[in-house]
């Protein structure tokens, strides 16, 4: 049996209600394809904020307790994902990798980069019945308004806006006071319930797929 550590660097605390979940059951799910027996654990999420990026990581990994192999760095796009990658994710990527070199404790360290085209809230949106489901939206999914095809929910120019707009349509159906986004703990619910195989087809969350299976070849668990 081989145990698989993750954590997550994000930006925001909306991302952290997201992110975490999916990234843990798309693990799960790959590591099963493999030909060792995985274990796979939540994915704990790190966030020092009185420093740089590289400094803010590397502080929040000594934090973590137990050994790390995943290292997820999440920054948006800004509507340029293939420029976030080139510009912000990799020369972060580079140099966290050096400075892990130098500790026995993360030589082996993998870091893989997921990048939206614009914001995370893009990716629940291309499921709206996970959406409706964890909100408890009993109106037909069509009447939420999004776009049929998954991979066009990123070419959604506020995706955030969006998803509350929808929030409050499930909030006003169950009566509760009207609240901002990142108080609302629903985020993990859709990322329980999203379907896998719709989101595949959005190209920003297929490059994270790929650049994971990538790390966990090198690292021996697939």
């Amino acid at each position: 049996m081989m145990w698989l550590a993750s954590a997550l660097y994000a930006e925001g605390s909306t991302d952290d209600r997201f992110l975490p979940t999916l990234l843990e059951r798309m693990a799960t799910e790959m590591c099963l394809s493999g030909r060792q027996s995985v274990e796979v654990a939540p994915v704990t999420t790190v966030r020092r904020a009185d420093g740089s990026l590289v400094d803010n990581v590397m502080a929040g990994l000594r934090d973590v307790r137990g050994h790390v192999h995943i290292l997820f760095l999440h920054q948006d796009g800004g509507g340029d994902w293939q420029a976030a990658r080139r510009d912000r994710c990799v020369p972060s990527i580079v140099e966290l990798a050096r400075r892990a070199s130098t500790d026995a404790g993360w030589s082996n360290l993998r870091i893989v980069p997921v990048v939206p085209v614009r914001e995370m809230e893009a990716w629940p949106l291309a499921d709206p019945q996970a959406i409706a489901t964890a909100l408890g939206i009993a109106a037909p999914i069509e009447d939420l308004d999004l776009p049929a095809r998954p991979e066009d929910v990123e070419s959604i120019r506020d995706p955030k806006q969006v998803l509350e707009r929808i929030a409050f349509i499930g909030l006003r159906a169950r009566r509760r006071k009207r609240r901002r986004l990142n108080q609302v703990p629903y985020l993990s619910g859709i990322a329980e319930r999203i379907d896998l195989v719709r989101l595949r087809r959005v190209p920003a969350f297929q490059r994270l797929e790929e650049d994971f299976r990538e790390a966990l070849v090198q690292l021996g668990y697939l």
